[in-house]
């Protein structure tokens, strides 16, 4: 304290050469403390784009060698791949005894040969609507959505019923309810992965049937229980690999 006093008292100029020394080094410092915040900020979007072309390269790498398959219920693909088209979900008439037994993602920007006829033909593709009233946030009677996915570097893809994760190993696209037609219904249907949370599609939503999904339900019997459970609704997992 006394030798500050001193300096000041004695020597003002030297003091004041020292205080504007410190502005200095501290105006040097902020400089460079907002510099390396820069330089780090840089090389944060310098590894977003590496991380991006690497992504596009291992894409061009894998070409055609991806796998697809159909997100039932929904309009849009997984982040990790690709939206091929979206569509309607089609498939049999219910009561019908015979024509087609799977289920169809319908793209929604058909085309039609410039021949095509305009008649009630024997072979026919209808819509689906939801059936039970718990499917997410669709609703008893909207109609069903679809969205065709392609994994570009993963090409083998496999739906796991009675389950909601992935064996290791296998990378996960999307889980939710195994869904089908009813069991006493004429048309015979497969089974489907319906997303958890599945859409609607914004026109539907009147009673006008058609291929028709309910969920899915474990009988007990020649399918062992445990480890299943009587009447209980079956999940399942796309994955691929």
């Amino acid at each position: 304290m006394g030798i500050w006093f001193s300096l000041t008292k004695y020597y003002p100029s030297y003091v004041h050469q020292l205080e504007v020394k410190l502005q200095e080094l501290t105006s040097k410092v902020d400089s460079v403390v907002s510099t390396n915040l820069q330089l780090t900020n840089d090389n944060q979007q310098l590894n977003a784009k590496i991380d991006l072309l690497m992504t596009t390269v291992n894409d061009l790498s894998a070409g055609g060698s991806g796998g697809v398959y159909t997100r039932w219920g929904r309009t849009v693909c997984p982040n990790t791949t690709q939206l091929v088209y979206q569509g309607y979900v089609g498939g049999s008439w219910y009561d019908h005894s015979g024509a087609a037994a799977n289920h169809v993602c319908m793209p929604s920007d058909p085309q039609y040969e410039p021949d095509a006829l305009t008649r009630s033909f024997p072979g026919r593709v209808y819509g689906s609507e939801y059936q039970d009233v718990f499917f997410g946030r669709a609703t008893h009677n909207d109609d069903v959505p679809c969205a065709v996915c392609r994994s570009p570097v993963r090409p083998s893809v496999l739906m796991i019923p009675g389950r909601n994760t992935c064996y290791q190993g296998w990378t996960h696209e999307y889980n939710g309810y195994l869904a089908s037609g009813a069991y006493d219904h004429k048309a015979a249907t497969e089974y489907v992965c319906l997303d958890h949370d599945p859409e609607s599609v914004p026109h539907g939503g009147l009673d006008d049937n058609g291929a028709l999904l309910y969920y899915v339900a474990s009988m007990c019997g020649s399918l062992a229980c445990p480890p299943y459970v009587d009447k209980k609704t079956l999940s399942c997992v796309v994955c691929s690999k």
